[in-house]
């Protein structure tokens, strides 16, 4: 009973550090205050984002600067393996802009500013500024508990939302996965493969589909009536 009663208050008095730093520190990305939502790999964050980064305005190397943030945050078990993003995940990186350079292929300064501020516009990241401008670490007991810098929090929280969009990437993937009952022919198609049509427009669109899926891409043309 002891054990469990003493356990009980240092649980309780964490809590409480954590509550106190929060009021102390106005703006700052906290665990205890970030949004729930369904754990999610960052693989499968990255697929979504390449998946209607078109529709969201976002260019190729914002998407690289995203990958970069998102391989900042802790997401290795002890056993070395990835794990899942999630509410208990802190999700506000507050490593250097030299360090995201390094992990963004090497981009300039000016260019990985433009780049957070693309992703900004487009709501897939906030700013989390302290009142100097520095991003740092809030620790307790020797583990960060919150942090000022750059949240996630949009990209984990809400991965998807782009199938949501009236125009675009969600309708090229329903288009393409419509392909394989589009095509003649007695055959049916193995499973994971889309048939379709020469058509170059088709072609990179299933391409694209398949890719954001993670499954094998086979282009099978059928051959002209007569």
């Amino acid at each position: 009973m002891k054990h469990i009663t003493s356990t009980a208050l240092a649980a309780g008095a964490q809590e409480t550090c954590a509550k106190s730093a929060e009021q102390s520190l106005p703006g700052m990305g906290s665990i205890t205050l970030q949004p729930a939502f369904r754990p999610i790999s960052r693989r499968d964050i990255m697929a979504a984002v390449n998946t209607c980064g078109r529709d969201l305005g976002i260019r190729q190397g914002a998407v690289v600067v995203l990958d970069a943030l998102l391989s900042c945050l802790p997401c290795q078990g002890a056993d070395g393996r990835e794990t899942l993003v999630s509410p208990a995940t802190l999700l506000t990186i507050y490593a250097s802009n030299e360090t995201l350079c390094f992990r963004a292929r090497g981009l300039t300064d000016r260019q990985l500013r433009r780049h957070i501020e693309t992703l900004e516009t487009a709501g897939l990241i906030l700013r989390r500024d302290s009142a100097n401008g520095k991003r740092f670490p809030v620790m307790r007991h020797g583990k960060p508990i919150g942090a000022f810098g750059l949240d996630l929090s949009p990209s984990s929280r809400n991965p998807t939302h782009c199938s949501r969009l009236p125009s675009g990437a969600a309708k090229k993937q329903m288009s393409c996965a419509g392909c394989g009952r589009r095509s003649s022919g007695s055959a049916r198609p193995a499973p994971n493969c889309i048939w379709m049509r020469p058509s170059p427009s088709s072609s990179t669109g299933c391409a694209t589909w398949c890719a954001a899926q993670r499954l094998p891409f086979v282009r099978r043309v059928q051959p002209s009536p007569g």
